[in-house]
């Protein structure tokens, strides 16, 4: 590549392989040659507009090759040669196992797709039998930015959830949101069945004891809304999702966007449908009903 978009294709790159950016500008004086473009057939409106641009600009990834600038560094040199990290907008908290690597990795991989940019991720290995709500809560104390979002490590996102979360939490003013998913069954081998997906329309309900009504990966909210809710529920080894969601509910309302941005792995191993699983999941509601019902 050459001329237009070669230099967004870089930084672009090097953000969805989980490379640090770093911004120099303060220190690095950028010297370019000033010049007439009478060397190139069509001159400058050719460089920008003509066929080799449009080439260009369609491997640099089309419009989102405009995301590929330096306001999309993560990290800041100052001019006193200090190297400091650029406040992240959202984190994104995703809880895992050992074992687990390459659903962690398709995870991983899905938030560097994203076209939103300003992005931590905030993971946390539990090493004491996957306790979900214990490793949120790492991960969140790792956390600073402003918005919280989830993912388990066997979902994805799609490249517009984030945007579209953000947009809407800073546009309404409001603490909270989701949006729909997509549930895809799944093999053990991670093997998609068939192109086969099921849009899950979770609605809130009018009353949330009524049971939970969305995946924890459609939920975005404020950070400091876990100073009045408190965090995840650590006596919860099941449904610690539908608590936390209530108490959201209740205390700042959650705000539904009706659009599909992510999708839920669906599997029915012998690993899932478990008869002590059952058990566990039915101690779980009577445990969420006597403290809000």
């Amino acid at each position: 590549m050459g001329r237009i978009a070669w230099d967004n294709w870089v930084i672009l790159q090097a953000i969805d392989r989980g490379i640090p950016v770093i911004d120099g500008s303060e220190i690095v004086k950028a010297i370019h040659l000033k010049h007439d473009y009478g060397h190139v057939k069509g001159g400058y409106e050719e460089t920008r507009h003509g066929i080799d641009a449009t080439n260009n600009l369609a491997m640099a990834g089309g419009l989102r090759a405009h995301d590929g600038k330096i306001s999309a560094a993560r990290y800041k040199l100052t001019a006193t040669g200090m190297l400091g990290r650029e406040q992240s907008d959202v984190d994104v908290i995703i809880p895992t196992i050992p074992g687990r690597e390459e659903y962690l990795k398709r995870a991983e991989d899905s938030v560097r797709a994203q076209e939103y940019k300003a992005w931590n991720i905030c993971g946390s290995y539990d090493m004491d039998g996957g306790q979900r709500s214990r490793a949120r809560n790492r991960a969140i104390n790792g956390g600073e930015s402003k918005y919280i979002c989830y993912l388990d490590d066997d979902d994805w996102y799609y490249p517009h959830h984030i945007r579209t979360l953000v947009d809407y939490l800073e546009a309404t003013g409001s603490a909270a949101a989701y949006t729909l998913a997509h549930k895809v069954p799944e093999s053990d081998e991670m093997k998609v069945n068939g192109p086969i997906k099921v849009e899950w329309h979770q609605r809130a309900p009018n009353n949330p004891l009524r049971g939970n009504w969305t995946p924890t990966l459609c939920v975005m909210h404020r950070r400091d809304c876990l100073d009045k809710v408190g965090m995840w529920d650590e006596q919860l080894d099941v449904l610690e999702d539908w608590s936390m969601w209530i108490r959201l509910h209740r205390e700042f309302g959650m705000h539904l966007i009706p659009q599909i941005t992510c999708a839920y792995s669906w599997r029915t191993s012998a690993t899932i449908a478990n008869p002590a699983n059952d058990v566990k999941r039915q101690d779980a509601v009577k445990y969420i009903l006597k403290e809000f019902g």
